[in-house]
């Protein structure tokens, strides 16, 4: 096997495309914590790098035949076996129990993780939420954006108020994750029938389904304006606005093709998007830290 083919198998194993998400509501996070440590900081980074790699690894285990089916992950598929999954996912874990134990997190960074990487597993083994409408992109909003906020926020401290405080902020997140998850089915349509995945394309059709998340995508902007007008965030919080022109313009592509590759661009372009609702709250809460806004 060619090492090339190798290090580009491993790559689609262990590093998945959403951590251009993840990772920066972790950073959120951590500076919502008003933790100033760049090693709690370090923590936090290598716990959710750890954690969402391994849900990555798993739900490649579990979508082996239907990703040959989707042709997707190719290099995976030419350079590992499906039960070298199993022995990177055991490595993870015990990684992720490494750091915890190491770094002597509290209480609340252990439930964090842990529900993580419980939540990981279920969506793709067990409970399989990867198969249960509306509960399959749930359990992603409430991953790359609730837990993955608490994580870098518990590395900062076990401050419960101060969470609960920023909690209307993560629940928007939760809400725009909610709606941007459902992009990545359109694409698959064919694969997923063929393996009875019951993705909401699959099951409604396309136009019903962006309907669906057209609304959902609305509604957390009606809520995110809500919070400015009630005072909860400060109204430079109105410039995510720019993230929702966005989102209606990659439905509306959607919606005006049939075609696979224009489907998974929008994809790429919702987790994009994704981001950038999180750097420009990163940038916000930044300013708002230096007194600038």
């Amino acid at each position: 096997m060619p090492r090339q083919d190798f290090k580009a198998g491993l790559k689609e194993a262990l590093i998945p495309a959403i951590l251009i998400v993840v990772l920066p509501t972790t950073v959120l996070g951590f500076l919502l914590s008003g933790s100033r440590s760049i090693v709690a900081l370090a923590y936090a980074v290598v716990l959710i790098v750890l954690a969402d790699m391994s849900a990555n690894v798993i739900n490649n285990y579990s979508d082996w035949e239907i990703d040959i089916a989707n042709r997707k992950r190719n290099a995976l598929h030419r350079s590992l076996r499906r039960k070298h999954l199993v022995w990177i996912y055991l490595l993870m874990l015990l990684a992720i129990l490494a750091v915890l134990v190491f770094s002597k997190a509290n209480i609340y960074l252990w439930i964090s993780t842990g529900l993580f990487v419980l939540l990981g597993f279920s969506y793709s083994l067990n409970v399989k939420l990867k198969d249960l409408p509306i509960l399959n992109y749930l359990a992603i909003a409430i991953a790359y954006a609730a837990l993955a906020s608490a994580i870098g926020f518990f590395s900062g401290g076990p401050n419960i108020s101060g969470f609960l405080r920023w909690s209307p902020l993560f629940i928007f997140l939760v809400l725009i994750d909610f709606g941007y998850s459902m992009t990545k089915d359109y694409s698959d349509v064919v694969g997923d029938k063929s393996h009875n995945k019951r993705t909401l394309p699959v099951l409604l059709g396309k136009s019903k389904s962006l309907k669906i998340q057209a609304t959902v995508i609305t509604v957390a902007y009606v809520y995110l304006f809500l919070l400015v007008i009630f005072g909860v965030l400060a109204p430079v919080f109105l410039v995510l606005l720019i993230s929702y022109a966005i989102a209606v313009y990659t439905l509306v592509v959607i919606y005006r093709t049939t075609n696979k590759e224009t489907h998974n661009k929008m994809h790429y372009y919702s987790q994009r998007n994704g981001f950038l609702v999180r750097l420009i709250i990163i940038i916000i809460v930044i300013l708002l830290l230096l007194s600038v806004v």
